[in-house]
């Protein structure tokens, strides 16, 4: 059975983006300081690997507008997330902040004109009934930071489907809309944070990877995926990363794993090896 290149850049970047918690607790920097250096080393990065006459491509699109807003919205995204982990679980925030598909699976028909196919409810369906049963433990033992976190994950994941829509909307090369995308968040972080000199070598190449793997490489794979599979397929695929989040919570941190983590996960992997190996 074949993988095909859409289904398995989603799923690698879902990978990828599943242990981006962990990383972010090593990395010993404020939420703002965080958001600031992935997207300032991501859109750097980005700026060398560009052919030079798509650096300068935004001031001639006509989606230049839509462009700048998804580098806005990336900006408190990033903001909210980070801060999320400061306050809950990884599971936790892992979890509501991966509710973004459903919100693109939402918005879609709205905004594309997208309709859901009859054979797209079922993977849709059952991977939201698998995040339910992850999410169980979480709302039965729930303390007002646990609410903060959530609901600071919950409205990052809105304004990440918006900026997924947009990508999917605006005719551009995937690597370039990140670039910009990255670029615009810098300028939005710029004049909030405070230049800090990183003398910890272990807080350096955490940082690095943040930026280039979890952010520079993961949204170019995901945002070329995006171009070739439908929504309601991304939704079941992207579903991975609470899983992996999980794990990486239980073995690095000593989060609790039950029986709502193991079943809830279950459902999402088999549900998403369902979706990548149907003809």
């Amino acid at each position: 059975m074949e993988i095909r290149p859409g289904y398995f850049k989603v799923l690698l970047a879902a990978f990828i983006w599943g242990t981006i918690g962990v990383f972010t607790r090593w990395s010993r920097l404020s939420p703002l300081e965080l958001a600031f250096y992935r997207v300032l080393i991501a859109s750097v990065a980005l700026f060398f690997v560009l052919p030079r006459r798509q650096r300068l491509l935004v001031l001639h699109t006509r989606h230049c507008l839509l462009i700048v807003m998804a580098g806005i919205l990336f900006a408190l995204d990033n903001l909210l997330f980070f801060y999320s982990l400061q306050l809950t679980s990884l599971s936790n925030a892992a979890l509501p902040y991966n509710m973004q598909p459903v919100f693109m699976a939402l918005l879609a028909p709205i905004i594309l004109n997208e309709k859901m196919k009859a054979r797209y409810v079922f993977s849709f369906l059952f991977a939201v009934v698998g995040v339910g049963v992850l999410l169980t433990p979480a709302l039965i033992n729930i303390s007002y930071a646990d609410i903060a976190g959530i609901s600071y994950a919950l409205l990052g994941a809105l304004l990440l489907a918006v900026i997924a829509i947009i990508a999917r909307k605006i005719n551009i090369e995937s690597i370039t809309f990140v670039y910009y995308q990255m670029l615009v968040a810098t300028f939005c972080l710029l004049p909030f944070v405070k230049i800090i000199n990183i003398t910890n070598i272990d807080s350096a190449v955490i940082i690095l990877i943040l930026a280039l793997v979890h952010t520079a490489v993961a949204y170019v794979l995901y945002y070329d995926g995006l171009k070739t599979i439908s929504i309601q397929h991304v939704v079941a695929l992207t579903y991975l990363i609470p899983v992996v989040a999980s794990l990486t919570g239980y073995f690095l941190f000593q989060e609790t794993i039950t029986v709502y983590t193991i079943v809830g996960g279950l459902i999402i992997i088999v549900n998403g090896a369902m979706v990548v190996f149907k003809k």
